[in-house]
């Protein structure tokens, strides 16, 4: 790992540590994308693992999962400023594409929160995800109010945040080994 892969593993810890949101990068990492060797050394951060998307991911064998991040890369490869929404298990997730040369390298997520605003529809979510995975709602929403909850004002401030990273990863990028 390099000092600059080193300092986005270390800028990414800061932010959760100050914020209690998950923030990771998913590296499409295809030679034919632009991908590069850069990868991150902490698996916490190439990978949704709060508790609360843990319980889920054993609930459902992570397919809802994958099929949800499938959904967020082909969005955010069309999106050039990014976005934000629930996950089907409630959670808020803010996606950043990570672009160079037009081409999308990877995606940058800070997830692992709930907004203020959003608890009748974050239940409606879980309770139908429940039902499908037929398990415990009640353990569930439980586990989704652990979550960090972050006012608009919060939002705002994590949104430009975000963009701060997002400049960070495509410094390293930028100077990262081309795969072969």
């Amino acid at each position: 790992m390099t000092g600059r892969e080193k300092i986005v593993e270390n800028t990414f810890r800061l932010v959760e540590e100050t914020t209690g949101v998950r923030v990771c990068y998913w590296p499409l990492g295809l030679p034919r994308s632009g991908g590069s060797s850069f990868r991150m050394e902490n698996p916490d951060h190439s990978s949704h693992t709060c508790p609360y998307c843990t319980l889920v991911k054993n609930a459902c064998n992570t397919g809802w999962c994958l099929r949800s991040k499938a959904f967020g890369i082909e969005k955010a490869a069309h999106s050039e400023g990014g976005f934000d929404g629930l996950c089907y298990m409630g959670v808020h997730d803010l996606v950043f594409p990570i672009r160079m040369d037009g081409q999308l390298l990877g995606i940058l997520y800070l997830t692992g929160f709930r907004r203020e605003d959003e608890e009748e529809r974050a239940k409606r979510l879980i309770l139908r995800g429940c039902r499908r995975m037929n398990t415990d709602a009640e353990q569930m929403w439980a586990a989704y109010w652990e979550l960090p909850c972050l006012t608009a004002a919060q939002m705002e401030a994590l949104r430009s945040s975000a963009r701060y990273l997002r400049e960070i990863l495509l410094t390293v990028l930028q100077t990262a080994k081309p795969l072969r």
